[in-house]
C-alpha cells in the first residue's frame, strides 16, 4: 500500500482517535482543573512506563520481524509464540510487583494512598493491553492497513465512551480510574475483529516459541525499552520538580502543552510506524534505505511545519477550545514546544535506520543524550527563563538531536 493510502488511512484513525482523545481532555480539565490534569497525565506517565517494561518495548519487533517473515508462514507462527511467551513472562510479574506496591505508589504518583485502587486497576490492565497491542503489531507487520485502522477506531469510540461515563459519574476518581483501565479495550476490540484471521490460532500460540526469536525480540525490546523509559522517567523528573517549586496548578499547565504537542505529533507517528517500518524492514541495500528516508522526508517534514505554524498562530483560541480558560496560560508555551516537536519528527527518520538494523548502543546512546539534556535544560535553568524552562529544554535537546541526524544520513547518502 502507498504512503498516500497509507497516510489517508491512519490520518482517519488518528484523527477519530484524537477527536476521542480531545473530548476526554476537555472533560478532565472541566472537572480537574490543572491540578487535577496534572495527576491523569502522572498517571497515564507511570502507566506507559509499565506497559514499556512490560511489551510496549517489543513493537517495533514484532512489526518488523512480521513483515520480515510474512512470506514463510512455519516460520511466522514461531516468530508469534515466542513474542507471546516473552510478553507473558514480561508483563504478569509487574502487574504482581503493582498489586503489593498500590499504596506506595499511589503516594508517590497521585499524592494520596487513598487512590491505592487506581493502581491496582492499572496492574490488572497491563497483560490485556500488552497483548492486545501485539496483535495491533502483527496486523501492522502484515500491512493489513484496514484492520488497523478499525480496530484503532473501534477501540478509540469504546474508550472515550467508558471514560465520559466514569468521569462524569464519579468526577477526579473516575477519570483516574478510566486513565488506568481504558487500554484494556483494546484486547477486546482486536479479537472481536481479528477473530477469523487464519493466523490468529491460540494452539499456534502456545507451542514452537524459540530462543532465537526471543534473542531477536530482546534487541527491539532493548532499543525501544531504553526510548520509553527514558522518556517517561525524563517527564516524572521535570513534572516532580515544577510541582515542587510551582505546584500542582503549574504542572498542569505545563502538561497542558504537552497533550497537545503529543496529539500533534501522534499523527505523523502514526503514519510513519505503519508505513515506514514494514517498508523499511525487507531492505538490506543501504542505497535504497536512504532512498526511502529522504523521500519520506521531503513528504512528511513540510506538512509537519505547516501544522505547527497553524497551531502556534491560534494558540489562544485552541487553549479555550480544547480546555478552559484556566489554562490560558498554556499559549505562551506552546509556539516554543512546537519548534522542538519539528526536531523530534525530524530526529525519528534516522532512529528508525537504527531500529531496522538494531544498532542498540548507539540508539541508546542518542536517545539517553537527548533526555538527559532535556532534563538539564529544563530544571536548572529554570532559575533564567521560570515557566518557560521545560519547553525550551525541549526544543534544544531535540534540536540538538536533529542536528546530528541530519548530519548522519547526510554522511551515509555521500558514501552511496
Amino acid at each position: 500500500m502507498g504512503l498516500m493510502r497509507t497516510s489517508v488511512l491512519s490520518g482517519l484513525s488518528t484523527g477519530i482517535r484524537l477527536l476521542c482523545g480531545l473530548v476526554i481532555n476537555k472533560l478532565v480539565a472541566v472537572i480537574g482543573g490543572p491540578a487535577g490534569f496534572a495527576l491523569v497525565s502522572q498517571l497515564q506517565n507511570a502507566f506507559a512506563l509499565a506497559s514499556t517494561l512490560s511489551s510496549g518495548a517489543m513493537g517495533n519487533g514484532v512489526t518488523i520481524l512480521t513483515a520480515r517473515y510474512e512470506d514463510d508462514p512455519a516460520e511466522q507462527r514461531k516468530f508469534f509464540a515466542t513474542a507471546f511467551f516473552t510478553i507473558a513472562a514480561t508483563s504478569l510479574p509487574i502487574t504482581l510487583l503493582g498489586i503489593i506496591l498500590a499504596p506506595q505508589l499511589a503516594t508517590a504518583l497521585l499524592h494520596d494512598a487513598k487512590y491505592f485502587y487506581v493502581i491496582v486497576a492499572a496492574a490488572l490492565t497491563i497483560p490485556l493491553f500488552a497483548f492486545g497491542s501485539m496483535l495491533t503489531f502483527i496486523v501492522t507487520g502484515k500491512q493489513d492497513i484496514v484492520s488497523l485502522v478499525g480496530i484503532n477506531i473501534l477501540s478509540s469510540i469504546l474508550t472515550l465512551i467508558f471514560t465520559v461515563l466514569l468521569t462524569w459519574f464519579y468526577y477526579l476518581p473516575g477519570a483516574l480510574l478510566a486513565t488506568a483501565t481504558y487500554q484494556g479495550t483494546l484486547l477486546l476490540v482486536a479479537i472481536c475483529w481479528l477473530w477469523r484471521a487464519p493466523w490468529l490460532n491460540l494452539a499456534s500460540f502456545m507451542r514452537n516459541a524459540t530462543l532465537p526469536y526471543a534473542k531477536d525480540l530482546l534487541r527491539f525490546t532493548l532499543m525501544a525499552g531504553i526510548s520509553g523509559v527514558s522518556i517517561n522517567l525524563a517527564q516524572f523528573a521535570v513534572r516532580n520538580h515544577i510541582i515542587s517549586v510551582s505546584g500542582l496548578n503549574d504542572a498542569g499547565i505545563w502538561d497542558t502543552v504537552n497533550r497537545i504537542s503529543m496529539l500533534n505529533w501522534t499523527v505523523m507517528s502514526a503514519i510513519l510506524s505503519v508505513y515506514l517500518f514494514p517498508k523499511l524492514a525487507p531492505i538490506r541495500d543501504e542505497k535504497k534505505l536512504i532512498t526511502e528516508i529522504i523521500q519520506t522526508v521531503k513528504y512528511v517534514i513540510p506538512i509537519f511545519t505547516g501544522i505547527c505554524i497553524v497551531i502556534s498562530l491560534l494558540a489562544d483560541y485552541l487553549i479555550i477550545i480544547l480546555f478552559t480558560k484556566e489554562f490560558s496560560g498554556a499559549s505562551d508555551l506552546l509556539p516554543i514546544q512546537l519548534i522542538g516537536d519539528i526536531a523530534r519528527v525530524f530526529s525519528w527518520f534516522y532512529a528508525y535506520t537504527l531500529i531496522t538494523r538494531q544498532h542498540i548502543l548507539h540508539y541508546a546512546a542518542i536517545e539517553i543524550c537527548s533526555n538527559v539534556i532535556f532534563v538539564f535544560v529544563a530544571i536548572f535553568a529554570a532559575g533564567i527563563w521560570g515557566n518557560l524552562s521545560p519547553v525550551i529544554a525541549n526544543a534544544v535537546a531535540f534540536g540538538l538531536l536533529a542536528i546530528y541526524c541530519g548530519a548522519r544520513i547526510r554522511a551515509v547518502a555521500r558514501q552511496q
